[in-house]
């Protein structure tokens, strides 16, 4: 099941504005797992012990990402540069892969299109035409 869960999250994270670092951090302080250390003073991340100091810098630092991002994304269809037909396309997308991912329903060609579908659509939502004069 968690085949083509990570590798739709890796995918993800290759076009995001997270290191796959920073979403393992994310990820791991939701689930707890950072606390699943005999020593306070360390954090695990991604199966290795780290200290305490530095799991909090990659996790400050994919949090203070992620609300950029997400203030990106507002700002755009904010500004209509994502209109409410596109807006509402990307959040069909996001249901799709994240049930897809969840119940282990398509297989991994189908998860690699998905997310191309889903560059595709944002390179056309930000299409930058060049006027020639």
């Amino acid at each position: 099941m968690a085949r083509i869960k990570e590798l739709i999250s890796q995918l993800l994270v290759e076009r995001s504005h997270l290191t796959a670092k920073q979403s393992s951090a994310l990820i791991s302080y939701r689930t707890g797992d950072h606390l699943k250390v005999p020593d306070k003073n360390n954090r695990v991340l991604n199966e290795k012990i780290i200290t305490k100091g530095a799991y909090y810098r990659v996790l400050e630092q994919a949090r203070k990402n992620a609300v950029k991002s997400l203030f990106t994304v507002i700002l755009l269809h904010s500004l209509d540069i994502i209109d409410n037909d596109s807006w509402d396309r990307m959040s069909e997308l996001s249901a799709f892969l994240k049930a897809s991912s969840d119940a282990e329903e398509i297989d991994e060609k189908t998860a690699r299109r998905a997310v191309d579908q889903m560059q595709l659509a944002f390179d056309k939502i930000l299409t930058i035409k060049h006027l020639i004069s």
